[in-house]
């Protein structure tokens, strides 16, 4: 399990620091990120994370759409879309309201911040969404005491 955690955290920082400096992300750590996923699968089968997958997936899927609908242009990149499903791998049913709440506060402070500070029109996503991954694990370490 420790395998899986390390290369969480390694393809984590690694798609934050690319995503920030180039506005992509790498395959090579998406890969590597889906790869952590997939051993904690292995290690604690755990079918309510597959769910999470598919909700979040969802839910981005049907907001990208609902947004190029409005606006005739796509609200996040591919990686992006991409990266969200798999982290509701790590998530259970009921953090999946607290993961994108976390998610959307930090993508709007980082936003806001992108914007009046270098005035670029977009911004990386994918520390937002890394972000909201984040502040469930810390919830489950600090809050609810049950360890990751």
């Amino acid at each position: 399990m420790l395998l899986a955690y390390t290369l969480l955290g390694g393809s984590a920082l690694l798609i934050i620091h690319h995503d920030i400096q180039t506005q992509t992300i790498p395959l090579y750590a998406l890969a590597v990120f889906i790869l952590s996923g997939l051993l904690k699968h292995v290690w604690d089968p755990d079918l309510e994370g597959f769910w999470a997958a598919g909700a979040v997936a969802l839910i981005l899927v049907g907001c990208q759409g609902l947004f190029f609908l409005l606006r005739r242009e796509p609200a996040v990149g591919w990686g992006d879309l991409l990266l969200s499903p798999f982290c509701g791998l790590w998530l259970y049913l009921h953090e999946i309201p607290s993961f994108l709440l976390g998610m959307g506060l930090v993508a709007l402070v980082m936003g806001i911040f992108w914007r009046y500070r270098w005035g670029m029109r977009t911004f990386p996503m994918a520390p937002a969404i890394l972000s909201g991954l984040g502040i469930i694990f810390l919830i489950r370490c600090f809050l609810m005491m049950n360890g990751i």
